[in-house]
């Protein structure tokens, strides 16, 4: 009879020896990877060494699975005394279970090479070669059982940077104390004039430091790593280093640009040197042997330059190398900060055309007062002294021989329509002449505000340029890489090499915009024309921020209210205008000078004339009997003038005086429809720009997606470079349109404020609230 409780024992057993066989075997074949034992010296702790050993050892674990077992990778710490360094290197060579030595440092690196074993070795970021006397043949290491792994950029490379930056005579080299045999040893490599480059210890004192520097004339710096400094201490260098307006360069690149150093070009690159020197490690560690692996390690290195302490600096950095860097802070001015409301008001009261108009304004108040000077009782002195001959003064009756006398003449007008006409107009004049200083105010702002979008404009222009740089950049690389691999033609190098050319250029272009707006807005200021400021960026802020409320917003979109709101703010703009009150003053002015014309045929002249003279000294020759009491005399004169025939001159002038009147009512008229045309103009743009904002925000994330998928295609072979250069293309040109939307919008905003004579836009917000209440109220 069949046991299905013996059946279930059965299988149960099987299941069980099963199980066991796959876990031992599991356990076997785990015991079965050979077993790597990896030794790291470092000559002592400072802050990259912190970071990169981490990676390191992380690396090297990921690299090993499945192909061999790392015992826990043991660190040997020299703590920067040159007997613990070799001491530790020393045992290290000694033991006979070590399979691979890495070195991080030059004196650890410089023991192994002087009593070199059977030990494979990696040496670690080798900024310099020549410090250790290592030589390469085909890029790879000649040293027995030894490679390295060579940083791409020399000092001498950053050297010859730095001198295209500063221009400097003399350079100092400042280095930890530890390390100054071998920096003295490279500058005789690297230079044969070795007083232009000149070697000093970091002090323990950063003033110290500084001293020495002054002292000896320093004109620039260069900067390497240092153990002796602590992160404060090191950033106190660097911060004096700027004060004292000393350039410097960094040897850590990037990372020290970032706290003020003027230039740099080494990146950040701690976890792919990991990476590299685990690779390295894997290969030896698997057979490979050393003299076959290649020591260079690439990375892509790009200038850094600090935009805030070149300012700082008074520094101008070359064209062709701001081309190809990275600028940081490059968004951040130097000098005060400036708002669009802070240019215009500043514009408003130190523009020079407003001295200009001011002076005119004074000279009309002097012409007024001087037609009413014509008006008052005129009183001129005048003294005589006389002396003849006697001949002369016997002969002749009327002659004297001394005569001496003074005498007052009084003239008064008491009518003349040309002067009450002059007296009239000079009195408007100074209104219009105050009119044209607001017209004048107006077109200020209007040139300020504007000026201060372009500014913008083109700074955010100049950004999407270089973003189209680094893109190109990107796939320049990519492409140098699908021919490494044979996926890709030199035909696409060339391509892309054309594309960074052409995208250089306008960066060029984009770059001299930002600097000519620049100066632009400053003279509107009155400023001195380079003067840097840090300018806000009217951007940052909502479009409900400007139109003041959503009902605004509403308006300038909604075609049927837009039209209503516009014939309302028609009627404003007339009233508000003060070109169009010059001219109805200019038309009043013009009305009397015609009918003064008219007058003229109607109307005399009169004046009233007076003199009195005394003589005071009187000696008379002649024969003649002269009259006794003749000490003092007067006269009084009335004079009536009436022009009775002139040629026609009354006519001729009094027909162009009217034709004068019409003309300046044409010119108004012409004005009025010119106001209107800006007004319904720029509502119309308005009534584009609005809406376009997100719309051109929306195309923009489209055209990003597709770039994004024609890279991916590019990428995987499946289309050409030229959708990819398209796709591209239309990328940053939906871009460059999308980021300077809200100031196109602006600009027609400024444009309608400018039409309507008054910039509610940029008033204050109880103003602007007023404004849309009461046109609520208009409105219905």
């Amino acid at each position: 009879m069949f046991n299905y409780q013996h059946l279930r024992y059965f299988l149960y057993f099987i299941l069980c020896f099963s199980l066991g066989f796959t876990l031992n075997s599991s356990a076997q074949a785990q015991t079965e990877l050979p077993k790597k034992n990896i030794i790291i010296l470092i000559d002592g702790q400072d802050s990259f060494t912190k970071s990169l050993l981490p990676e390191i050892k992380k690396e090297l674990f990921l690299v090993s699975k499945g192909k061999y077992a790392l015992s826990d990778i043991q660190i040997l710490n020299g703590g920067w005394e040159k007997a613990q360094i070799e001491q530790n290197t020393l045992r290290t060579l000694q033991r006979t279970d070590v399979d691979l030595i890495i070195s991080r440092g030059i004196f650890s690196a410089q023991t192994l090479l002087e009593d070199q074993r059977n030990i494979p070795v990696i040496l670690s970021n080798i900024f310099d070669p020549k410090l250790l006397n290592l030589e390469t043949r085909a890029n790879k290491s000649t040293t027995p059982n030894l490679t390295y792994v060579e940083k791409q950029i020399t000092i001498a490379d950053d050297l010859n940077l730095f001198h295209k930056i500063v221009n400097f005579k003399k350079v100092h080299i400042l280095v930890d104390p530890l390390y100054l045999s071998f920096a003295k040893k490279l500058v005789k490599s690297i230079s044969k004039n070795t007083s232009k480059i000149k070697v000093i210890p970091y002090q323990t004192n950063v003033e110290e430091t500084l001293n020495f520097l002054k002292k000896d004339n320093c004109q620039a710096v260069y900067l390497t790593p240092s153990v002796l400094l602590s992160k404060n201490e090191y950033k106190s260098q660097i911060d004096a280093l700027n004060q004292a307006s000393i350039p410097s360069f960094s040897m850590n690149g990037v990372i020290d640009v970032e706290q003020g150093v003027l230039a740099g070009q080494t990146p950040q690159f701690i976890q792919k040197l990991a990476r590299r020197v685990a690779l390295n490690a894997d290969q030896i560690l698997q057979g490979t042997n050393t003299s076959d692996i290649s020591v260079r390690f690439n990375w892509t290195s790009k200038l850094v330059i600090n935009r805030q302490t070149a300012s700082a600096l008074n520094l101008s950095i070359p064209f062709d190398l701001l081309l190809d860097a990275d600028v940081l802070y490059d968004d951040k001015g130097t000098g005060d900060k400036l708002s669009i409301y802070r240019a215009v008001e500043e514009a408003t009261q130190n523009n020079l055309s407003f001295r200009i108009i001011d002076e005119q304004i004074k000279q009309s108040r002097y012409d007024h007062l001087t037609n009413w000077s014509s008006y008052l009782p005129q009183l001129d002195f005048n003294l005589d002294y006389e002396v003849n001959d006697s001949e002369t003064a016997k002969n002749n009756p009327i002659a004297n021989k001394e005569f001496f006398q003074y005498a007052f003449t009084l003239s008064q007008v008491i009518f003349s329509d040309p002067l009450i006409r002059n007296i009239r107009n000079s009195k408007k004049q100074v209104r219009v002449r105050k009119l044209e200083k607001d017209s004048q105010g107006l077109d200020i702002t209007d040139q300020t505000s504007k000026t201060y979008l372009n500014y913008l404009r083109s700074k955010a222009l100049l950004k999407v340029e270089e973003e189209d740089l680094r893109s190109i950049e990107h796939h320049l690389q990519m492409a140098k890489k699908r021919v490494d691999v044979g996926s890709g033609g030199p035909d696409e190098v060339l391509r892309w090499n054309s594309e960074m050319a052409e995208t250089k250029s306008n960066v060029l272009r984009r770059k001299a915009n930002v600097f000519q707006t620049k100066i632009a807005l400053n003279q509107l200021m009155n400023r001195p024309q380079e003067l840097a400021f840090d300018e806000e960026d009217v951007g940052l802020e909502t479009v409900d921020y400007y139109l003041g409320s959503q009902y605004m917003r509403d308006i300038i979109t909604n075609l049927k209210k837009a039209l209503t709101f516009v014939n309302i703010m028609i009627t404003e703009g007339f009233e508000n205008s003060p070109e169009l009150e010059a001219l109805s003053i200019g038309i009043e002015q013009q009305t009397l000078t015609r009918n003064t014309s008219l007058r003229r045929f109607a109307l005399p002249e009169a004046s009233l004339f007076g003199e009195l003279s005394h003589k005071i000294h009187k000696k008379n020759l002649s024969l003649a009997t002269a009259p006794t009491n003749d000490s003092d005399d007067w006269s009084l004169l009335l004079n009536v003038n009436y022009p009775v025939f002139e040629g026609g001159n009354k006519i001729f002038d009094s027909l162009k005086q009217n034709s004068e009147v019409h003309r300046l009512i044409y010119q108004k008229e012409l004005k009025m429809q010119q106001i209107e045309l800006s007004i319904r103009t720029a509502a119309y743009e308005m009534y584009h720009s609005l809406p376009s904002i997100e719309l051109l925000k929306e195309s923009l994330r489209n055209a990003s997606e597709n770039l994004s998928l024609m890279e991916k295609k590019y990428t995987n072979g499946t289309a050409n470079i030229t959708d990819l250069i398209d796709a591209q293309n239309e990328k940053f040109r939906r871009e460059g349109q999308a980021v300077i939307a809200i100031y196109d919008f602006l600009e027609d905003l400024y444009s309608f404020d400018r039409g309507i004579s008054q910039y509610y836009s940029l008033s204050p917000l109880g103003i602007r609230e007023n404004f849309y209440n009461r046109i609520k109220n208009l409105m219905g």
